[in-house]
């Protein structure tokens, strides 16, 4: 029962609840057979997975740059006689290095120039 100071135009329009059980829709049914199921818990773990292996090859990434970053200026900064690549794997490692840089430089700024467009 409503409140009787509520005027009849607004108390027209709010929801009152109906005797009984509400009514199930169809999509609300699939959820909880979904959920209920084991279909739910593979989903999540096909999820979990994919992203466990994302963050993996993401951490390969980032350490496999730091090593050849590190790598190059320990050779920048550190006499010949400490080196232990030879000069043409110098000029490719800062190549790869410098080249890396570059790119992810160059794809930020065409992302960003894009979506100024």
């Amino acid at each position: 029962m409503l409140d009787p100071n509520i005027p009849e135009d607004v108390a027209a329009e709010i929801p009152v609840a109906v005797e009984g059980k509400p009514e199930v829709g169809d999509d609300a049914r699939r959820e909880a057979a979904a959920i209920a199921g084991k279909d739910y818990d593979r989903d999540e773990s096909k999820k979990e997975h994919l992203h466990r292996v994302t963050l993996i090859a993401l951490w390969t990434v980032v350490l496999g740059g730091l090593a050849i970053a590190s790598t190059w200026l320990f050779h920048m900064i550190t006499p010949d006689s400490w080196h232990y690549l030879s000069p043409e794997r110098q000029d490719m490692l800062g190549k790869m290095f410098f080249s890396g840089i570059t790119s992810i430089f160059g794809a930020d700024f065409v992302r960003k120039w894009r979506g100024s467009i």
